[in-house]
């Protein structure tokens, strides 16, 4: 996504609006009806979810982040702000890990999209991830 359509920092709306789209077109593709989709409970994890919550909250590691609710209204914010900070800027975000200051953005956008697709109004973090979980998941049956 970053490569393809969020390719200027500062990023104009313009290529954040086609980033949407791209998304919101994959999202129309998941095998889901409304009321199962209504029924997700949406826990994010990874980099652009730790970015939203040291944003929000100052950088102090991984204290509190986890099983923190993060809410829509924040991420919309955050990926239109992050969309217009130049490189020096994004790297000075609290947390903000140096490398990252193009592919970020995506990860915003998608965790944007998701929630709208979704109809939620907030997310959950977990500071495990994909695997950890699937691992509890097997370890449980």
């Amino acid at each position: 996504l970053s490569e393809r359509y969020l390719r200027d920092i500062p990023t104009p709306p313009s290529q954040v609006v086609s980033c949407a789209d791209d998304i919101r077109a994959m999202l129309g593709t998941v095998p889901m009806d409304a009321e199962e989709v209504a029924d997700l409970h949406l826990i994010g994890c990874g980099g652009a979810v730790a970015l939203a919550w040291f944003i929000r909250e100052g950088y102090a590691g991984d204290l509190g982040i986890n099983g923190a609710i993060l809410g829509l209204g924040e991420i919309e914010d955050w990926a239109g702000k992050f969309a217009a900070l130049d490189m020096a800027g994004r790297r000075s975000l609290p947390g903000f890990e140096p490398g990252r200051e193009d592919v970020a953005l995506a990860g915003l956008v998608v965790l944007r999209e998701v929630l709208r697709w979704a109809g939620q109004f907030s997310l959950r973090v977990s500071t495990g991830g994909v695997r950890e979980g699937r691992l509890i998941e097997l370890l449980s049956e």
